[in-house]
């Protein structure tokens, strides 16, 4: 049974790995899933990081407004009354994100997430969160992931666009498993799922064949192409929705994940809408809420699918992270809409590791009336990193463990929820406020 099992999974990868390779590909993919007939380990754990670029509101989702006393919407400008806030759990939610709301026993909500003092371009703040690192010295989370778990994962990081480069792969640090040299992290350029491959990855893929083949048993091209024709092989493609965004990157994640070639995954979901610096109202809200209805599709496939044999699921095993690189400022421009807001930021994690059903964290609205430059601003406050508590005063915001939390915070608390040795990374920062995870979220050890 166990071996009919394996089987299975091995045929959910190779048929939807076939779908998404053509040509030169195949020969590389061949290689690498072989493999697939590895034991199955239940005890494995997992890391998706869903980015979405552009810059969510947050105050339509993940962090919902009223307007305080002595606001207008010169200050603040809010879609919704406040009756429609709905709470879920301990969680409220702002009506684009009401799609989350099943889930809420088992993700956690952190708002007040602070980016810049400055008004950040998208690709610098989009480095900043994607890596969790400020310096730019580690590659994006899902690789540092992949670094640490310190496993010979064949398949390396699998990702859903070409946003990885060698830079990120970070060759130059090899780890030692057993009698074999991997890198850390291991060929993303191989699992982009791309119609088209430049030139300059195939030359990649072919440097990175040569520096797997020695290690990689091969398999008959028969023997998977039967496999591959297995009808079974369509049960993931036939679970996920056609009009669901990077459908083909998270089944290949999955499938990757249940055979036991990898165990960390970036996935880039990108809409027209979001970066609404014209007629934001109704259009950013339609935008966003299409993104959360695709997170909670994403949470309910990965449900839907058993792992092991003590009744958890895939989604049970998987610590999902869910962010974009800052919101949006409070009040609408002269267009009509809003722009970029590096001073609060909200994130969802969800999944493995995590205690569910919690907010941590929190922003506030300094009014017109109260900036030097006569502009309202969205912001992040102090929290209490052990409790969780925010700031009551500033007398209270200077005690040691109060601190703003920053994308480096959020790397550290991805690292304690899958239970990975950090000391590599936070050794490199030298304020001790970087290195803390956020305690009150994660599920005791």
């Amino acid at each position: 049974m166990v071996q009919k099992r394996r089987d299975f999974l091995s045929s959910l990868l190779l048929w939807s790995l076939y779908q998404v390779w053509e040509g030169s590909q195949k020969a590389l993919a061949q290689d690498l899933l072989a493999q697939v007939q590895s034991p199955f380990d239940s005890s494995r754990r997992f890391f998706v990081y869903i980015f979405i670029p552009d810059g969510l509101d947050c105050t339509l989702g993940l962090d919902p407004q009223v307007l305080p006393v002595g606001a207008d919407e010169k200050d603040m400008f809010i879609e919704y009354q406040s009756d429609a806030i709905r709470k879920f759990g301990e969680i409220p939610l702002a009506p684009a994100a009401f799609h989350l709301g099943g889930f809420y026993r088992e993700m956690a909500v952190v708002n007040g997430l602070f980016v810049s003092s400055t008004n950040n371009d998208h690709p610098s703040a989009q480095s900043y969160l994607k890596r969790g690192d400020l310096s730019g010295d580690l590659g994006v989370m899902s690789m540092t992931v992949e670094r640490l778990f310190a496993e010979m994962n064949p398949f390396g990081v699998i990702a859903s666009h070409p946003t990885l480069n060698a830079n990120d792969l970070q060759l130059k640090s090899p780890i030692t498993i057993g009698d074999s040299v991997f890198s850390g992290v291991l060929a993303t350029r191989a699992t982009v799922l791309e119609n088209s491959i430049k030139e300059s990855d195939l030359a990649y893929l072919n440097s990175l064949y040569k520096f797997l083949s020695s290690e990689v048993r091969l398999n008959s091209f028969n023997h998977w192409l039967k496999i591959m024709k297995s009808s079974q092989a369509k049960q993931l493609d036939s679970a996920m929705p056609d009009e669901i965004p990077e459908k083909r990157a998270i089944i290949v994640a999955a499938s990757a994940f249940l055979a036991g070639v990898a165990q960390s995954a970036f996935v880039e979901i990108i809409s027209g809408g979001i970066d609404s610096h014209s007629n934001h109202p109704g259009n950013h809200w339609q935008a966003q809420e299409k993104m959360w209805k695709t997170v909670a599709t994403i949470f309910s496939f990965f449900k839907s699918i058993p792992f092991g044999s003590d009744g958890q699921s895939l989604f049970d095993r998987t610590l999902f992270l869910v962010a974009t690189e800052f919101s949006r400022t409070p009040f609408l421009n002269s267009a009509q809409g809003k722009d970029h807001n590096p001073f609060t930021n909200s994130i969802l994690l969800a999944g493995y590791g995590i205690r569910g059903n919690q907010v941590v964290g929190r922003s506030r609205l300094i009014t017109r009336r109260q900036t030097a430059n006569g502009e309202a601003r969205h912001v992040a406050t102090l929290i209490n990193f052990e409790t969780g508590q925010v700031a009551k005063n500033r007398t209270e915001a200077q005690g040691d463990h109060y601190q703003l939390i920053l994308p480096e915070n959020i790397l550290v608390t991805v690292l304690k929820a899958l239970r990975l040795p950090d000391e590599s990374v936070i050794n490199k920062w030298g304020h001790p406020a970087l290195r803390r995870p956020i305690s009150k979220i994660l599920k005791p050890t």
